[in-house]
């Protein structure tokens, strides 16, 4: 049976900058992990791909030193993500504080700012696989929307599709949108995190009969 090989979970609430009202996310993370674990994980309950050229970087105080650093990944040698390319390291290093908050910065084609707010140290569940999302609230927006600003006047634009506004920007802006989208609706059971986070895979001594149910087509 599958049995976890850490015993703690940290536990962060993401917050997207910028959102009114907020958009956000709970999740709990093994105590090995990287930050490079945790900014895939971000990209995953945020439901965003995970591209090998974005860049991204964590604004942390390392509590040795007491000193801001910038931990992060520069894929192209972007000029505010230049010399932080140490993406190896654990946050167990950096997290000891409850309630500290650290700046997160994830670029790819759209440039988005996150707070991430330590909430706490959990006891992990030896049979949960990790990382978890416990909790949130609202849509994420479209990953190459253009960020916060474009993405409530996308939301302004459809909710206002009849009142005469541009029809032409209205149906740009609707092509970045599934038909049944709401902005309000979020569903953390949906989240689904990718290897690069962490996520080990399927163990093959998982109950015979979920096996089975696993390994039927779909009808």
């Amino acid at each position: 049976m599958f049995v976890n090989q850490f015993k703690r979970v940290y536990q962060f609430r993401i917050i997207l900058k910028g959102t009114k009202p907020p958009i956000w996310r709970r999740i709990q993370v093994p105590d090995n992990y990287s930050f490079e674990n945790l900014h895939v994980a971000i990209q995953n309950v945020m439901d965003w791909e995970v591209y090998a050229g974005s860049s991204y970087e964590f604004k942390v105080i390392n509590p040795t030193t007491g000193l801001k650093e910038t931990i992060g990944c520069s894929c192209f040698g972007f000029s505010r993500f230049a010399g932080i390319n140490e993406p190896a390291i654990r946050i167990a290093d950096y997290f000891s504080k409850r309630k500290a908050k650290v700046g997160y910065t994830s670029k790819h084609e759209t440039r988005w700012i996150f707070t991430i707010e330590f909430e706490k140290v959990l006891s992990a569940d030896k049979f949960e696989i990790y990382p978890i999302c416990v909790k949130g609230k609202r849509a994420s927006p479209p990953e190459d929307c253009g960020g916060v600003a474009k993405y409530q006047e996308m939301l302004e634009t459809i909710n206002e599709s009849n009142s005469g506004r541009d029809r032409k920007a209205l149906k740009r802006y609707q092509n970045f949108f599934e038909d049944d989208f709401d902005p309000e609706y979020f569903d953390p059971d949906n989240v689904f995190f990718t290897a690069g986070s962490g996520n080990p895979p399927l163990p093959d001594d998982l109950p015979d009969r979920l096996m089975k149910i696993l390994k039927e087509p779909f009808k």
